[in-house]
């Protein structure tokens, strides 16, 4: 999970994780279905950065589940829920 870890503090996540209030289910993808995402986005990782990534067409499977992290609970998924092509599908 490196490059989730890694895109943290590049979209300014780190104080927001970092607080012991935050609660939140967090679906973290393996470092498999990143790669898988930005080779269909043709981006590399490091023009990924501050890209908010929401499901609308694929499907990913929880490979780890309930993982707590504070108040929070983190599901491990093999793949990079993206985000809705046309705005139809919003």
């Amino acid at each position: 999970m490196s490059i989730l870890i890694n895109a943290l503090p590049r979209a300014d996540l780190n104080p927001t994780i970092a607080d012991p209030n935050f609660k939140a289910t967090i679906l973290a993808p393996t470092n498999r279905a990143f790669e898988a995402a930005l080779l269909k986005l043709k981006l590399t990782p490091k023009q990924g950065a501050g890209t908010m990534f929401v499901g609308a067409s694929e499907t990913a499977k929880i490979v780890a589940a309930d993982i707590a992290a504070g108040q929070s609970v983190i599901h491990v998924v093999d793949t990079v829920l993206l985000p809705p092509t046309k705005p139809s599908q919003m």
